[in-house]
């Protein structure tokens, strides 16, 4: 447990090396628990790796299956590491579905202190994790850079000292110095000249945690810097890290970062955010991550700018036109993309354009493959929540009501009950010319629901 940047993922990592190491009968599952999507998408590659009955059916419920099939005693010694279960709400729900086994153990990691709690966990059982010592600090520092680069001591020592011995501002600093060939001691008068600047840019956003105890004010200085570098010399890295901030942080395809620019420059954009440290690619990985500190940083920069909204709509009209079509033959793919497409509607708000309109329709489309009625459902609501507010960006209320029928149709025959879908179709054209002019999508739900009535009657 503790604040963000201190390297706790890593600490994860290392230890399941270890285990791995003295424990080689012991099955390790890593599972990214940031949304409900990312920890069920986890839990379906457990299910598939471990030929538990039923994981391939729609129907399925993932969860469950799998928390029976590793509460199992034929399962053997395992151990699950949650990473990044900083969320209250997303925590509830993933504690229904937590295993229980003598021979399995459980390690999480989270900042919040709430979630500790909720868990009535014993003491020796919770870690706390704080910035590194200084020694640390300089052997990270010292491992990064040439031998050149690491002769001044009292820079090292008073860089390491202004970065807070915070391990992701120690690695963004490193992969600079070393990537621009300059000397620590410039670095640092770059840090401070930059902070100096930052004063105005953490006042509109990007305050410290207080309750977490630590300062973020190195972090953000430290992701400026790389930031403002990429933007000078590597325009498509930094167009790429704009795109992925509103993504979800892990498991982010390579094949998605096209939707972005498909440019043939791609593979080398990603290596230069690697080299800033400001996304991370294990090796031989089709896939990359994004520290949740620079996503966030990446966000409030764009609200500074006052870009964030148009960004945001860039990045949903780039995903719409990218999702392909949801089938039983491209299901996989759609589970891979599918918390990425949620990441980067979470946090939109106002009217809701075409695109956001499309983007729902295909994931809720997604859902109804994958067996989700339920979830289907919801996102259907919500788009039609936002027309009952009026928050279309869109005049063509016949589109919109022929998409929610559309909708309705198809969880009808969805549902194997086509000859109802068939009658409600021929009904609903009897009404044709009382929806033809309406302007908003209530009304038009009104009236569809009116059919409905009068056909029950």
């Amino acid at each position: 447990m503790g604040p963000s940047g201190l390297g706790k993922t890593q600490i994860a990592i290392e230890a399941v090396y270890r285990i791995h190491r003295d424990h080689p009968h012991c099955s390790i599952f890593w599972v990214p628990a940031m949304n409900i999507a990312t920890f069920e998408n986890a839990y379906r590659e457990i299910g598939q790796a471990l030929n538990v009955a039923g994981i391939a059916d729609v129907k399925a419920n993932i969860k469950t299956i799998v928390k029976t099939a590793l509460s199992h005693k034929s399962a053997g010694e395992w151990l699950l590491v949650l990473d990044s279960m900083n969320d209250m709400e997303v925590a509830k729900e993933i504690y229904d579905y937590l295993p229980f086994s003598l021979k399995g153990s459980i390690l999480f990691t989270t900042q919040s202190k709430s979630i500790v709690a909720g868990m009535d966990l014993p003491k020796d059982g919770i870690h706390a994790i704080s910035s590194m010592e200084r020694s640390e600090s300089i052997q990270l520092l010292k491992c990064r850079l040439d031998n050149k680069q690491v002769t001044d001591s009292k820079s090292l020592n008073m860089l390491a000292d202004f970065l807070g011995d915070i391990p992701l501002a120690i690695r963004q600093a490193a992969s600079y110095i070393f990537e621009t060939q300059i000397t620590t001691a410039k670095y640092l008068e770059r840090c401070k000249s930059d902070s100096n600047g930052m004063t105005e840019f953490v006042t509109k956003g990007f305050e410290d945690e207080v309750q977490n105890g630590i300062l973020r004010c190195p972090t953000a200085t430290t992701c400026r810097l790389s930031v403002d570098r990429l933007a000078s010399n590597f325009p498509l890295a930094a167009g790429y890290l704009r795109f992925v901030c509103f993504l979800a942080n892990n498991n982010i395809p390579i094949s998605l970062l096209s939707a972005a620019n498909d440019d043939d420059q791609s593979n080398e954009a990603i290596s230069a955010l690697q080299a800033y440290s400001l996304v991370d690619r294990q090796q031989n990985s089709d896939s990359v991550h994004i520290h949740p500190l620079v996503s966030q940083f990446m966000r409030k920069l764009m609200q500074v700018e006052n870009t964030w909204t148009e960004e945001n709509a860039s990045v949903i009209k780039k995903l719409a036109d990218f999702a392909p079509e949801p089938t039983e033959d491209n299901r996989d793919l759609w589970m891979e993309y599918l918390p990425h497409f949620l990441g980067a509607l979470e946090p939109r708000h106002g009217a809701l354009d075409e695109q956001d309109i499309v983007l729902r329709h295909k994931i809720r489309n997604s859902y109804i493959v994958t067996g989700k009625d339920k979830e289907a459902k919801e996102i259907f609501q919500d788009v039609v929540r936002a027309a009952g507010e009026g928050l279309f960006n869109t005049t063509s209320a016949d589109k919109r009501l022929e998409t929610v029928i559309n909708d309705v149709l198809g969880i009808l025959h969805k549902q194997g009950r086509h000859e109802e879908a068939g009658s409600v179709s021929r009904e609903i054209m009897r009404f044709q010319r009382r929806v033809a002019n309406v302007r908003h999508l209530d009304t038009a739900l009104a009236i569809f629901s009116q059919v409905m009535k009068e056909r029950r009657s």
